[in-house]
Order: structure tokens, then C-alpha cells, then sequence
């Protein structure tokens, strides 16, 4: 897996801390407009839990 730094068996996941890097915070769905249009798009009910 390439996010995760270090020697880390994925089966292992639940059984031993380990650091992981990601760049969601970059990815344009992530964005604040694109957030609020689908925000604004989900079912009342769908809301609601958030």
C-alpha cells in the first residue's frame, strides 16, 4: 500500500499502530464549492445524520 510509511502488513491493520500520509485535502472534490453543491443536492433525510 503506498500510503502507509514502514513496514506494514495490511492483514496487520487492526493489531499495530502505523502512520499513513494522504492528499485528499488537495483533490478538487474536496474543494469548498464542490462540498456545498453536493451538500445542497443530498435528501432531506440524508442530512440529518451529518
Amino acid at each position: 500500500m503506498k500510503c502507509l510509511k514502514g513496514a506494514i502488513d495490511p492483514k496487520n491493520l487492526d493489531q499495530q499502530s502505523f502512520e499513513f500520509t494522504h492528499n485528499l485535502a488537495d483533490h478538487p472534490a474536496l474543494t469548498f464549492d464542490n462540498l456545498s453543491e453536493v451538500i445542497t443536492s443530498l435528501p432531506e433525510e440524508k442530512e440529518k445524520r451529518f
